[in-house]
């Protein structure tokens, strides 16, 4: 079970695929256009279902505003207004800058579309009735529990696995009441999970630590599955999207644009590198994109900014390998992006791209073992552009590493966690029939 619409995540695609090969499997997701449907697809069954009104009115209004205001002349300025400051320097090390859940509000009431997603995903388990579920994400674990429970006190065995994409108590995307309260679910319920994977090593203590697990979470990366990579000569590559012949250095940031991950700084860094084009990923626009490219207009950099259009997880890999550099501007001073391992990473490293990303813990620890690009203090522009320019002039070394290393980064493909992820499958339904024996 998943809160989107399945064809967007390609963690529980790639999850889905790999127990669909000895098991049935049913996704449940959201139906984004409100409408009930189900499909086959990788091997399993989905079924989307229609959740209304899932975003409280404050919001929804909120965003209808900020749509309106970017349609007048002056819309970027406008908006400007309503943006928060500036970010604080960090005062101490990321990793210890967690923010404990809020007691002040009951989590319900911050998030009361669970109370939407109990009665329509709870009515399609009661449908099913599956002998294990898999939450996908914190959105739906108190309903994926609270099923599982009450088919134990029905005398019927269910077993249920976690599976944590985020460190939630160190999230700085959302706002801090919500935060807070997806923080309280999980303390509620993570320890009813007979599993709990999680994404980085780091994230896995942390969770082990913060609420007393017995076992540290298995870890399973998000990485691009080897063995699905489609190549044809019809297949579409960055540079010629980009109408770019091959001698111009082309750094790539591959995933979703978001305010919170450090787009604004890249942007700023071709002010420092005359020669360098930057791609980013989007099929979309929206009032962000249009003030990045005001950004780039303002620093003489509008020729060289690319928003290319997304395309299928099959593709990603031969994609993005034209691109010269992949790209991670995640800010240090998140928690959760200071934890993490995000999949663009493991997709830059199977495309055999030398890397620049920000000085978050973990990746900056896996670039220690791994020589295969550079790090740069992600609140400084001419540093990224620094590290750009240092990593342009070793690209014959990089690729040298990329060489030397081929057989140890085989880890980082899906084919080499699906062995984590059988474990934890394993796990669950043992501890669940010990249990409910």
């Amino acid at each position: 079970m998943v809160a989107n619409d399945v064809s967007i995540d390609v963690r529980v695609r790639k999850m889905a695929a790999s127990v669909a090969r000895d098991h049935n499997v049913f996704v449940l997701g959201l139906a984004s256009n409100g409408k009930r449907s189900s499909f086959e697809l990788d091997g399993f069954k989905v079924l989307l279902l229609p959740v209304v009104n899932q975003q409280p009115l404050k919001m929804r209004i909120k965003k209808a505003l900020g749509r309106r205001i970017m349609k007048l002349p002056m819309g970027s300025s406008i908006r400007k207004i309503f943006k928060s400051g500036p970010r604080k320097a960090k005062t101490a090390p990321a990793a210890l800058q967690t923010t404990p859940s809020s007691e002040q509000i009951p989590w319900r009431e911050v998030l009361p579309e669970t109370t939407k997603y109990e009665f329509v995903f709870g009515a399609e388990l009661e449908t099913i009735k599956p002998d294990l579920v898999h939450a996908q994400d914190i959105h739906l674990l108190s309903v994926a529990s609270n099923y599982v429970k009450n088919r134990k006190q029905s005398g019927d065995n269910c077993a249920l696995i976690y599976d944590a994409h985020e460190y939630i108590r160190g999230l700085g995307s959302i706002n801090p009441q919500r935060r807070d309260a997806y923080a309280d679910m999980e303390s509620e319920y993570i320890n009813s999970a007979d599993s709990v994977i999680t994404v980085s090593d780091a994230i896995a203590r942390k969770i082990q630590q913060d609420h007393g697990l017995t076992s540290q979470p298995f870890l399973v990366l998000n990485a691009p599955s080897q063995n699905k990579i489609q190549v044809s000569e019809s297949s579409p590559s960055v540079r010629a999207v980009c109408g770019l012949d091959l001698d111009a250095p082309l750094v790539i940031y591959s995933g979703g644009i978001h305010i919170s991950r450090g787009m604004d700084l890249l942007v700023s860094s071709l002010e420092y590198l005359p020669d360098v084009h930057l791609a980013m990923t989007s099929n979309r626009d929206s009032w962000y994109i249009e003030e990045l490219k005001l950004k780039a207009s303002a620093i003489g950099a509008s020729s060289r900014l690319h928003f290319v259009p997304y395309v299928s997880p099959e593709e990603v890999v031969p994609y993005i390998s034209t691109a010269t550099i992949g790209i991670s501007p995640l800010p240090a001073d998140v928690v959760n992006y200071d934890l993490a391992l995000p999949n663009k990473l493991f997709d830059y490293i199977q495309a055999g791209l030398p890397l620049v990303v920000s000085n978050c813990v973990e990746v900056s620890r896996l670039l220690a073992k791994f020589p295969l690009g550079g790090t740069f203090e992600w609140q400084d522009p001419k540093a990224l552009a620094q590290a750009v320019i240092s990593v342009l002039a070793n690209q014959s070394e990089i690729r040298g590493n990329y060489l030397a290393l081929k057989d140890d980064l085989k880890q980082f493909t899906w084919e080499s966690q699906e062995s984590n992820l059988q474990s934890a499958y394993l796990l669950a339904l043992a501890k669940s029939r010990e249990s409910f024996s």
